[in-house]
């Protein structure tokens, strides 16, 4: 948390892997006593009773996942306006919830956006799948108990050229935590 702290309320652009439901719950609790913040989130989700209410009332940046360049697009013109506004966006470059985390899936869009709007990247790595993603209705999956939840925040950092380096360095801090932490339960990641 000393890395939220660290940020003393300036806005960021969060970077993380995406694995289950849990999160977007628990970035409530964890993030916001430091960060205003908002997700990028795909558009149909503002269609789910209550849960849509939620996302606009953070002022949720939604894409739909049609096409890329009109999502680029989007992500970049209401992401600069409300890091403008002092506030952080969440995004998980992997568009999709998976307890797989697959680097070739993890776009630029996050890094991409950061230089945007001159503002830094704040790297996570998390581990939620306690909560499973469930195989009919997703957000209904399996509770193992076994699982440990674990959410750990890198150090903020400028985008430099191009972002490529930068990017690399938040897959390679996602994958080395996911391999620490599943290491510790006896499993591979």
């Amino acid at each position: 948390l000393d890395h939220l702290r660290a940020r003393q309320g300036r806005p960021a652009v969060l970077l993380g892997n995406h694995m289950s439901l849990l999160e977007t719950a628990i970035f409530h609790a964890v993030v916001r006593p430091y960060l205003d913040f908002t997700f990028v989130i795909k558009e149909s989700l503002f269609d789910v009773i209550y849960f849509g209410d939620i996302m606009r009332s953070l002022e949720a940046i939604p894409v739909k996942r049609e096409n890329p360049r009109d999502d680029f697009k989007a992500v970049l013109t209401h992401g600069k306006e409300r890091l403008g506004r002092g506030k952080s966006i969440i995004l998980f470059p992997q568009a999709t919830r998976s307890e797989e985390f697959i680097p070739a899936n993890f776009n630029t869009i996050g890094v991409k956006l950061a230089k945007a709007a001159n503002v830094d990247v704040l790297p996570f790595a998390l581990k939620t799948d306690f909560l499973g993603n469930g195989r009919w209705l997703r957000d209904l999956g399996p509770l193992r108990r076994k699982h440990e939840v674990w959410i750990e925040f890198a150090p903020a950092e400028t985008v430099e050229g191009n972002g490529k380096e930068l990017h690399e360095k938040v897959i390679r801090f996602i994958t080395g935590r996911l391999n620490t932490w599943y290491a510790a339960e006896g499993r591979t990641a």
